[in-house]
């Protein structure tokens, strides 16, 4: 597992980052009990060295059950996103500056951990960093000593600019090999600030495996259900002949080119992977071993986005 800087003191992080949501039963429907503890265990033998998880992934207590094994391995960092609560039975928006305030300290009560290594401002919007309030509650964590480095996990090219603005060091968003606006709006202008830039959904929700026939139905507790019509899935699916371009010699399938695709972009420091459980972790390590330079070949690169830009494939808007 290799590891790029994070923090501006020179301290890094694994190109993996450990997503909790699928482990947490949040997103996919119910795991096994002991996935997430054991899927920890399989990440710190593997060499990855931070772990992501919301203030409302396990109905709320996904901290709690992150205690253990956050105490066996103190060399595993944290990545907390703040700003969404679990309310009444499900999660509700909260960016309110007290509301922050108290979610970062739940965090680290809630984890033992006394500092939060990248505490982010979860889905925020522009008037969010107009207002102010949340911004200086997370600068008031950092004075504290309660968060390390504070930054915003964003869903749009407005918002992701707004926290650069407002001085957040770490940017998450969402991207994968045909879903790039975010990361091609502001990979220069991250660069020239020193903002680390973490992408999620690289695998976009798993349909870039590569595991999936055409009409597979998904569960109704899997939000996937919900996500896509069935001719949108259907087209995504076909967008896996473009990508299985970038398949050969060491990348050995569309996970592996996914996943590689991700980390060949310059300006991205880590990727947040979401494993359910540790088997599909050990997996996706395989998919990157051998890493030496770049990710991937650059002229397979340049000849995978000419096709997939040719075919309107790619979304940068």
């Amino acid at each position: 597992m290799r590891h790029r800087v994070l923090h501006g003191d020179g301290a890094t992080t694994s190109e993996f980052i450990l997503g909790t949501w699928g482990l947490s039963g949040s997103g996919y429907g119910a795991v096994a009990e002991d996935a997430l503890v054991q899927t920890v265990e399989h990440a710190v033998a593997a060499g990855v060295t931070l772990v992501d998880a919301a203030t409302h992934y396990a109905n709320g207590g996904i901290f709690e059950q992150l205690r253990e094994p956050l105490a066996r391995f103190p060399q595993l960092g944290l990545m907390a996103r703040v700003g969404v609560e679990w309310r009444d039975g499900r999660p509700v928006k909260s960016l309110a500056p007290s509301r922050v305030t108290t979610a970062i300290e739940a965090v680290a009560t809630g984890s033992g951990r006394a500092r939060i290594d990248v505490c982010m401002l979860h889905a925020p919007t522009s008037l969010d960093f107009q207002s102010g309030g949340a911004v200086d509650a997370m600068r008031d964590a950092v004075r504290r000593g309660l968060v390390r480095t504070w930054g915003a996990s964003v869903t749009g090219v407005s918002e992701a600019h707004a926290a650069i603005d407002a001085g957040a060091l770490t940017v998450a968003f969402p991207f994968h090999a045909f879903h790039q606006p975010i990361y091609r709006s502001i990979a220069a202008r991250a660069r020239g600030r020193g903002v680390r830039l973490i992408a999620h959904s690289v695998l976009a929700y798993g349909v870039l495996a590569g595991h999936f026939a055409p009409g597979h139905a998904f569960a109704d507790d899997d939000h996937r259900a919900e996500r896509w019509a069935p001719h949108e899935f259907a087209a995504r699916l076909d967008h896996l002949e473009v990508l299985r371009r970038l398949v050969r010699g060491e990348v050995h399938g569309l996970r592996s080119a996914a996943l590689r695709y991700a980390l060949h972009q310059d300006a991205i420091t880590a990727v947040i992977v979401g494993p359910r459980s540790p088997d599909q972790l050990d997996e996706m390590v395989r998919d990157i071993a051998r890493i030496e330079g770049s990710a991937l070949p650059v002229e397979d690169v340049l000849a995978f986005e000419a096709i997939a830009k040719a075919r309107g494939l790619i979304d940068n808007a």
